[in-house]
């Protein structure tokens, strides 16, 4: 695993620590990402979901939301990557992934040759019967 794209879950899971678990194995992910050890990719849809989760469900104003999105995105170890192919995300989606979300990603992945690190077993799972790569934490 050395190239991946962040499913939403993973960059909320630290942000917000709703999870221990999930919030102790992001901080060693994102500390093998900014020593340069792995490089993670953000895709745009992914950012999208992230502002909206943080004004929407948390009440984070759009100031913190703005610091908390450059911050993530001057990490020397993540890229931005607009990772949006419409052929394929309408190839996948619904028949094959249930959510529109989860298809953006998996063709970003599938597109761009990256391996999808994420905590949903379901989206792991669809993945694995198309194929991409993912990495289950």
């Amino acid at each position: 695993m050395n190239k991946i794209v962040l499913d939403t879950n993973c960059i909320l899971s630290f942000l917000k620590n709703r999870n221990e678990g999930q919030f102790e194995k992001m901080g060693q992910l994102f500390e093998r990402i900014s020593n340069l050890q792995l490089e993670a990719f953000v895709i745009g849809h992914v950012i999208s979901e992230v502002v909206f989760v943080l004004g929407s469900l948390y009440s984070a104003d759009k100031k913190s939301i703005h610091k908390i999105i450059t911050g993530l995105l001057e990490n020397p170890g993540v890229s931005f990557e607009s990772g949006y192919f419409p052929r394929r995300i309408f190839g996948l989606w619904p028949k094959s992934f249930k959510d529109y979300g989860d298809a953006v990603i998996a063709a970003a992945a599938y597109e761009l040759g990256l391996e999808v690190a994420t905590f949903d077993t379901s989206f792991h799972k669809e993945l694995s019967k198309q194929n991409i790569k993912s990495y289950l934490l």
